[in-house]
């Protein structure tokens, strides 16, 4: 897992036992545990804010632009990556807990991790209802988004695009949940990119899994008709 200036210093990759690989935290397992980061497969981190292969000498994160530039994440074509800034999907909110008490409402920015600005708020009222509860907000990892949410995901997601726009995730993603005896509707605001001709319309609100509690800004349709925007009750 560390960061180093070449390939060269990296040495040999053990090699792992049959029916296990080699994991990015350099163990061998059977099935690998999350992590934050570009994976073993594809270990590049371009401007689009996705991890790619590295393709001998040509250039990776180009995607559609000319040989001598790249790709942002918002579909511009720039000469640096320094010109494309930090992605809203590149974001971790910071984890915190706060307790909820019956007929109270709530106005919570959820900052990011670093000190960038909030990845959005979340706004709840709870109802008349005895006990105490407790809202638990926590990021998601890559590993997991990678798998379905991002562009190339390949789980529980279609993998076309819709209203003209590459399906996959435009903010950050939170996952939310709750402890206790309250049920309470959440109003949850996120900042989100628009690619360059696309609409604030064309993204909705869902979840990204069911039962897991994970929250995103997505332009994907399949996903916006089967989570939609009313987020219903924690869980």
């Amino acid at each position: 897992g560390s960061c180093v200036a070449s390939t060269s210093a990296c040495g040999a990759a053990p090699r792992c036992p049959k029916a296990t690989r080699l994991c990015e935290d350099g163990l061998c397992a059977a099935q690998c545990p999350q992590h934050n980061g570009c994976g073993l497969d594809e270990p590049l981190r371009c401007p689009d804010a996705l991890c790619h292969r590295i393709l001998g000498t040509s250039n990776a994160c180009q995607g559609g632009c000319e040989a001598t530039k790249m790709l942002c994440f918002d579909g511009r074509c720039v000469a640096s990556a320094t010109d494309c800034g930090l992605a809203q999907r590149e974001l971790k909110p910071v984890s915190f807990s706060n307790t909820v008490l019956p007929n109270t409402s709530l106005h919570l920015e959820l900052p990011a991790e670093g000190g960038d600005a909030p990845v959005g708020v979340l706004s709840l009222a709870t109802g008349d209802a005895p006990g105490l509860s407790e809202i638990v907000i926590s990021s998601v990892s890559d590993s997991y988004l990678s798998l379905h949410a991002l562009p190339n995901a390949t789980a529980d997601s279609p993998s076309n695009s819709v209203a003209g726009l590459p399906r996959g995730l435009y903010s950050a993603a939170i996952r939310i949940a709750g402890a206790g005896s309250i049920e309470f509707p959440v109003r949850l605001e996120l900042a989100a990119d628009v690619p360059v001709g696309g609409n604030a319309s064309d993204v909705c609100l869902a979840r990204l899994h069911a039962n897991e509690g994970v929250r995103a800004a997505l332009q994907s349709a399949a996903a916006c008709m089967r989570r939609p925007p009313n987020l219903g009750e924690i869980g």
